[in-house]
């Protein structure tokens, strides 16, 4: 049930980030509808630019993250779901080197079900032609 739940949070939350959202929006917070959630992200971060070097298709990301209250955390990356982390830590994600952004989204749920999110946006600088 609960892989079920994620998986609609995490699909609601990217399909919002990669249709409403702007580039210009890369550090923001939002709590998803259920806004009484004892789960907190107290800090996530991604950068915002990555290089690619020549000849290279991805490339690895550092993301940290600290939550309380968490009984489960989830980071999705362009959709891509990475589950059963630990309530605080660090991750190397690989992402596509092109031109489009990469969206990641962190996802806490407290003991009752209510969830709190944040999202990030990251850029892949590609080695000139």
């Amino acid at each position: 049930m609960r892989r079920v739940r994620w998986a609609t949070v995490a699909c609601v939350l990217v399909g919002l980030a990669a249709c409403g959202g702007s580039s210009a929006s890369t550090d923001r917070d939002e709590s998803s509808a259920n806004a009484a959630s004892s789960a907190a992200i107290t800090d996530f971060s991604v950068p915002e630019h990555v290089s690619c070097a020549p000849g290279v298709t991805s490339v690895s990301v550092k993301v940290a993250y600290v939550t309380t209250g968490s009984e489960s955390t989830l980071v999705s990356v362009d959709g891509r779901q990475i589950t059963d982390l630990e309530a605080s830590g660090a991750l190397d994600v690989p992402v596509h080197c092109d031109p489009l952004p990469h969206t990641f989204v962190l996802v806490v749920e407290d003991a009752d079900g209510n969830t709190a999110s944040s999202d990030r946006v990251l850029v892949t600088d590609l080695p000139a032609s």
